[in-house]
């Protein structure tokens, strides 16, 4: 059953929401759990190393005076880690926009010890939120939020 905004009935952050979140992410095989925990090592080096940066585009004037809106070009380890996170499932359907978790944690120090659930959803608030909100992926990698929410997920899959 969902409700009138289609995503599934329980709340965010409800404890059948919960369970309904760990369900999902236990379906994930063991080549999906190693290819994400693969992606999160290659993200992590490549952060650390000072690579995974984040350019920009666009933002150029046309000649007819049109502005280009700028976009974010992310370098493939970002992208590595987003197909990896699709492949285990922790981009859950859910009322992103209504879960106020980021307040929560504001950075990957406070996501260290979260429930798993809400490391689920911080990942898919970023992932979707980058679809309404050029740079969404750029500032959860600035704050360490999208590292500690996938560490917490891959702790889990163990």
């Amino acid at each position: 059953m969902t409700t009138a905004n289609g995503y599934p009935d329980p709340t965010p952050g409800s404890p059948e929401e919960d369970a309904a979140i760990l369900a999902h992410l236990a379906e994930a095989g063991p080549a999906a759990r190693k290819r994400l925990r693969s992606a999160l090592a290659y993200l992590t080096q490549a952060l650390a190393s000072g690579g995974a940066r984040v350019d920009w585009g666009g933002g150029q004037v046309s000649a007819s005076g049109t502005l280009q809106a700028p976009y974010p070009i992310y370098p493939p380890e970002v992208q590595r880690l987003r197909e990896a996170l699709d492949g285990v499932r922790a981009v859950y359907p859910f009322d992103w926009t209504a879960w106020d978790g980021w307040r929560t944690y504001p950075d990957g120090p406070s996501l260290a010890a979260a429930p798993v659930a809400d490391a689920v959803r911080m990942v898919t608030r970023t992932i979707r939120g980058e679809r309404f909100f050029d740079g969404a992926i750029e500032g959860a990698l600035r704050s360490g939020t999208l590292v500690a929410a996938t560490q917490r997920i891959v702790d889990w899959l163990q």
